[in-house]
């Protein structure tokens, strides 16, 4: 081979080692932007009373105080950010799978798959459950806290089962798990899903998992029930993106001039408690956009050290977080929400930080072992 073919690969090469990894540092980013989202949503909630009383008692002006209240008002739709790590889930899960589709290949190890899913999962699930169970225990010596619900054994164990939802409701103060368990029976149900799939193809498989996302919203949601066929369709467009990537047929240029409506829509459901609605509203409007932010490969996120940095402990922050702001609340304020934003932001910042102390404990052993694993 001439020494000038063999710098063009090796230079063909390198380009796409690093486009790679501009990916993943991406992904990453978007991971940090929306588990940070959702936690300074619930330090708003749980430590601050809130715009309208804040309002009620302090008239407007130009302090900072007042400035910083509705700096903050956004935060109140904080929950995109679980719409976004839903497409982005759907997104990462099936990428590998959409590139054999592409190729009319059809092979998948289900049980390797299990195997991956439940190592990467359940040694931070675990965890989150015994960082709940410490930390409702003192909560409660202090005070009798709102956001502290069902304690039982059996809420314990159906929480590490993915069952709250379906049969109990999250296990003591951490209510945020409910979206993992939505997670968890996507996984499940992924196989299965993927021979759909691969019999109806890509366009089609969308319009099944919106007819999946609206009976499950008619049928389940009527009957108290929280479960994964409600949320399929934000799951899925992740997927479909995967699928359309894969596939080389980028999205038409018109669909994310329909993302700012969805988001909207989102808002005005979220607003009026259809919170399950927003969900998938915001999920439809973030769709086109995460798709526009991965084919441009947006160097301004991959090189934010910060958000990529967060990306990296998301799951562990996503999934440890809330019983952290409860305990703070209980011990410092006996649970009754304050007046200034300033004790809201400290102690979201320093929950932050406990997170990641928990992800050196269990997220980043379990994610060595899956490399491990792999080699």
């Amino acid at each position: 081979m001439p020494v000038a073919a063999a710098i063009d690969i090796d230079r063909h090469a390198n380009a796409q080692v690093q486009r790679a990894t501009e990916r993943v540092a991406v992904l990453d980013a978007l991971r940090g932007v929306a588990a940070l989202t959702v936690v300074l949503m619930h330090g708003r909630q749980v430590l601050w009373v809130g715009l309208r009383p804040y309002f009620e008692t302090h008239p407007f002006d130009l302090s900072m105080p007042s400035l910083l209240a509705f700096a903050m008002a956004p935060l109140m739709y904080g929950a995109i950010g679980v719409s976004l790590l839903f497409v982005l889930s759907g997104y990462v899960i099936h990428r590998g799978s959409a590139r054999l589709l592409a190729k009319g290949e059809t092979r998948f190890d289900t049980w390797a798959f299990y195997k991956r899913r439940f190592w990467r999962i359940y040694p931070t699930l675990l965890l989150a459950l015994l960082v709940t169970v410490l930390c409702d225990s003192v909560s409660r010596s202090y005070a009798a806290h709102p956001e502290i619900r069902d304690q039982s054994l059996w809420a314990l164990i159906s929480s590490g089962l993915a069952l709250q939802g379906i049969v109990t409701d999250p296990y003591g103060s951490n209510s945020p798990l409910w979206s993992l368990a939505i997670e968890i029976q996507f996984y499940l149900v992924y196989p299965l899903a993927l021979l759909v799939r691969a019999r109806i193809g890509m366009d089609r498989m969308l319009v099944f998992a919106a007819a999946v996302s609206v009976a499950g919203a008619f049928v389940l949601h009527l009957q108290g029930i929280t479960a994964f066929p409600q949320f399929y369709l934000a799951w899925w467009l992740g997927a479909y993106i995967a699928d359309r990537e894969a596939a080389g047929r980028p999205l038409p240029q018109q669909w994310p001039w329909f993302a700012a409506a969805f988001i909207t829509a989102g808002c005005v459901a979220y607003t009026y408690d259809a919170c399950s609605l927003g969900i998938m509203l915001w999920a439809i409007g973030l769709a086109p956009l995460l798709a526009f932010v991965i084919e441009r490969n947006f160097a301004v996120l991959a090189a934010s050290a910060a958000l990529t940095g967060l990306g990296r402990f998301s799951y562990t922050l996503y999934a440890v977080h809330f019983p952290i702001l409860v305990l703070a609340s209980a011990v410092l304020f006996n649970g009754v929400r304050q007046t200034s934003l300033v004790w809201a932001m400290a102690i979201t910042a320093a929950t932050v930080v406990a997170c990641y102390g928990a992800y050196l404990l269990a997220e980043r052993p379990s994610i060595q072992l899956l490399e491990n694993m792999r080699r």
